[in-house]
C-alpha cells in the first residue's frame, strides 16, 4: 500500500527497530520533521549511511525487464516533478515531438495498472520510432526483454527470435510493442494491442508471438482452424 508520509513512517520504524533492541525511546518525539519546531542543524554532523543509486539506464533495464509497476510509477512521477500532471504534459510533449497526436493518450498513472490510462498504437509506434535514433536509443533497446530472455518477461516465449519487446496486461487486455529484425536485418517496429477479447489470454498471447514470428521469417501466419 503506498505510504502518505515516507520520512514519518522511517521514524516509526526506527523506533520500533531501537525498542526491539532495548532501547527505550517513549519519551522520543515522533514527528516530521518538516512539522516541528525544533529545527534539526546538520552542521558538522556525520551521515549514518550513504546509498549511491544505481544509475538511470540500470533502473529503466530493470524495470523493463522485470515489468516493474513500482518502479514505473516511481520514474513517471520524478519525471513530473512528483506529479502525475506533469509527467503526463511531459510525455504528451515527447509523444508530439515524435509524430502523433498526444491528445489521443490519458495517462492516470505510470504503472499502466489503471483501467483509465489510454494509448494508442500509433502513439506507441511513434515513440518507438523516436527512440529507434534517440541519443538514449541504444541504452532504451538495451533495457527491453528479448525473446526468451532469463528474467525477463519473454523468458518463456520467443526465443531464438531476434526481438526486443515489451510486454503489458490486465485483465482481458494483451500487449506487446518492440522491435524485429526482419529475414534481411531490415528493422521493424511493431505494436500489438489486443481488448476486450472473449478467448484465454495465452491464446492472445500465442497469436501475438505468431506475427512477431512472421515478421521475423518473412514468412504467413497458419490460419487456426479452431
Amino acid at each position: 500500500m503506498p505510504v502518505a508520509n515516507p520520512t514519518l513512517f522511517t521514524v516509526h520504524a526506527f523506533a520500533l527497530r531501537l525498542e526491539e533492541a532495548g532501547i527505550d525511546v517513549s519519551n522520543a518525539e515522533r514527528v516530521d520533521v518538516d512539522d516541528t519546531t525544533r529545527k534539526p542543524r546538520y552542521e558538522g554532523a556525520e551521515p549514518l549511511r550513504a546509498y549511491v543509486s544505481p544509475t538511470l539506464a540500470e533502473i529503466v533495464e530493470h524495470t523493463n525487464k522485470e515489468s516493474d509497476n513500482l518502479y514505473a510509477e516511481q520514474i513517471f512521477r520524478t519525471m513530473g516533478g512528483g506529479t502525475v500532471e506533469g509527467a503526463a504534459d511531459r510525455i504528451k510533449a515527447f509523444v508530439e515531438r515524435a509524430g502523433a497526436d498526444g491528445d489521443d493518450l490519458y495517462l492516470a498513472d505510470g504503472s499502466g495498472l489503471s483501467r483509465k490510462d489510454m494509448v494508442t498504437p500509433d502513439a506507441l509506434a511513434a515513440i518507438l520510432r523516436q527512440m529507434r535514433d534517440h541519443p538514449a536509443g541504444r541504452v532504451f533497446r538495451e533495457s527491453l526483454p528479448e525473446g526468451g530472455g532469463a528474467g525477463s518477461t519473454l523468458r518463456n516465449r520467443l526465443r531464438g527470435v531476434p526481438v526486443q519487446a515489451k510486454t503489458g496486461s490486465l485483465l482481458a487486455v494483451r500487449c506487446l510493442a518492440g522491435y524485429v529484425d526482419g529475414p534481411n536485418g531490415t528493422p521493424y517496429v511493431f505494436v500489438l494491442m489486443a481488448n476486450n477479447y472473449t478467448t484465454s489470454g495465452g491464446r492472445i498471447a500465442g497469436a501475438q508471438d505468431d506475427i512477431v514470428r512472421a515478421l521475423a521469417t518473412g514468412r504467413r501466419i497458419p490460419v487456426d482452424e479452431e
